[in-house]
């Protein structure tokens, strides 16, 4: 499962849980276009996907496009995954294969907190420190 919530400023969050499939993630990309719309501004988003399972080569190669395609939209994007996790391995691929300076991952909250915060008002800096305390 993936979930796209702006909350605060052009802060985006997204929580990814479990084994996405591919209709869930054609609603993901939908929704997450509509916020990049509506924040009428590059972005800034937090991509917490500690609890994903790896995608399978469709997911995987529909992220990547995704990721190609919002590349004009986004400031700067902080993907959080374990270290050592089979979804790790492949943020790492995905990330590259995106194309875009300005996504990082991360296997550490502190270092995404700073990196991303930089680019952050203080109230987009509250709820980034928000949605990445929550239990996933």
């Amino acid at each position: 499962m993936m979930t796209v919530e702006m909350k605060v400023g052009r802060f985006i969050e997204i929580r990814g849980r479990g084994v996405v499939t591919q209709e869930e993630m054609q609603a993901f990309r939908s929704r997450l276009f509509a916020l990049m719309v509506k924040a009428g501004r590059p972005i800034v988003a937090a991509v917490d996907m500690r609890g994903l399972a790896p995608f399978d080569d469709t997911v995987r190669g529909m992220f990547v496009g995704l990721m190609r395609g919002d590349n004009p939209h986004v400031e700067r994007s902080a993907h959080l995954a374990e270290a050592g996790s089979a979804y790790h391995q492949q943020a790492v691929e995905m990330i590259t294969l995106a194309g875009n300076p300005s996504r990082k991952l991360f296997s550490e909250v502190p270092e995404l907190e700073h990196w991303l915060g930089e680019r952050m008002d203080d109230a987009e800096r509250a709820q980034m420190k928000a949605f990445l305390a929550e239990p996933g």
